[in-house]
């Protein structure tokens, strides 16, 4: 059985890697003929692509709540992250959006694909070992999301390795900071369970979910901090680590 699972997962990553080398260049030309406009309806593709294939090695997917997301403002996204497969998602999620992250720099360096999504979005990418260079992209992502009632994805703890340690506290400093320049906002928390099962070979019948929260204005807290907190405690309690 563990080789049929070998076997499977290896297929699905010969699709991923397939799906952005092919994008790539798609991407590149719908920006030139149509800019932001066009190249994220391509990314939407993309994205739906990347996370679906997963069907392949028996993964099964469950998006729960993301009915009616609120129109004419901008959406700030804070959720729990282990791998990569939480961004596909997310971007699947709200594909054909208009939807920029706060990744590390190096995600935006040479990946076909994804690195060309991230700058073309707008995405903070930031050097987590320069603290002004890290606030100074995420307040630049901050306007970007205002001015053009846009959508922003951060993680707050950082990217976790595959361990039983699922959930760590949220650094508050940078998601505070990305609300408080965002004041019209409203914060969407976003519970990811399940992902970190994924590590070479994925297990036929693994099951992921991503389930948004309650969602939470700002303005009725007395601190960006405490929103930060609020969407901590919300994940934890919702997160599924069985």
């Amino acid at each position: 059985m563990k080789l049929i699972y070998y076997f499977l997962t290896t297929i699905y990553f010969v699709l991923f890697g397939l799906y952005l080398i092919i994008f790539h260049p798609l991407q590149y030309i719908s920006y030139k003929l149509g800019g932001r406009r066009l190249q994220k309806k391509t990314v939407g593709v993309l994205s739906t692509l990347l996370s679906k294939s997963t069907i392949v090695a028996g993964v099964k997917t469950k998006y729960i709540n993301f009915e009616n997301l609120p129109q004419n403002r901008p959406i700030i996204i804070v959720a729990n992250h282990h791998s990569l497969h939480d961004i596909t998602n997310i971007g699947c999620i709200f594909r054909g959006k208009d939807i920029a992250f706060v990744s590390k720099a190096e995600l935006g360096k040479e990946i076909p694909s994804i690195s060309y999504n991230l700058r073309a979005s707008g995405s903070a990418l930031i050097n987590r070992r320069d603290r002004k260079q890290s606030i100074s992209e995420i307040l630049r992502l901050a306007k970007q999301i205002e001015e053009n009632k846009s959508i922003a994805c951060i993680f707050p703890e950082g990217t976790r390795k595959h361990n039983s340690d699922l959930l760590r506290e949220f650094k508050t400093g940078g998601t505070a900071a990305l609300i408080k320049k965002a004041p019209s906002a409203v914060v969407i928390p976003v519970a990811i369970s399940g992902t970190w099962k994924l590590k070479f070979p994925y297990i036929f019948g693994t099951e992921i979910s991503f389930e948004r929260l309650t969602d939470i204005e700002p303005s009725e807290y007395d601190n960006y901090e405490d929103v930060v907190l609020e969407c901590q405690n919300q994940i934890h309690k919702a997160v599924k680590i069985d």
